[in-house]
């Protein structure tokens, strides 16, 4: 497991691990959305206290705002504020690898519900359920990857 997949698990069990411990009955929306601008504001913490290290460690190099990225963790959707430094060096270690929004746990459990037949509304009925997002354009994709664990 490289460090980028371990920040990941990190955040998803710790989510997890939150929604469980603060709700043991279950979460009602309003205490979703409390918990989820909890999580954004914590992630966003956690991303400029590790810019700021990092940019004491490159005096050549400044802050440089920031720009909005989505990620889904198990429980929630973040909608998130990434900083960036001038000269496009930093990158965040709790993040994902680029252009990945989801973690390998949600691709699983996408593979399991394709290869137990289930259908692309029942699996966009099932995942808004549980509160995760689904992309119809990659329900082939799962298709052909469910079939190859097969």
């Amino acid at each position: 497991m490289n460090k980028k997949e371990y920040f990941e698990k990190i955040l998803d069990r710790s989510t997890e691990e939150l929604v469980k411990e603060l709700f043991p009955n279950g979460i009602a929306t309003q205490e979703k959305i409390g918990i989820k601008k909890l999580l954004e504001s914590v992630v966003e913490l956690i991303m400029n206290q590790e810019r700021n290290f990092f940019l004491e460690n490159d005096d050549d190099n400044k802050a440089n705002g920031y720009y909005e990225r989505s990620l889904n963790t198990g429980s929630f959707k973040l909608n998130i504020n990434v900083p960036r430094d001038r000269k496009g060096r930093f990158r965040p270690q709790i993040l994902p690898d680029p252009y990945k929004r989801v973690n390998e746990d949600y691709i699983n459990l996408l593979i399991s519900l394709v290869s137990n037949g289930y259908s692309e509304s029942k699996i966009d009925s099932t995942l808004k359920s549980l509160g995760l997002n689904y992309f119809k354009t990659t329900y082939g994709y799962n298709q052909k990857r469910a079939y190859r664990k097969t």
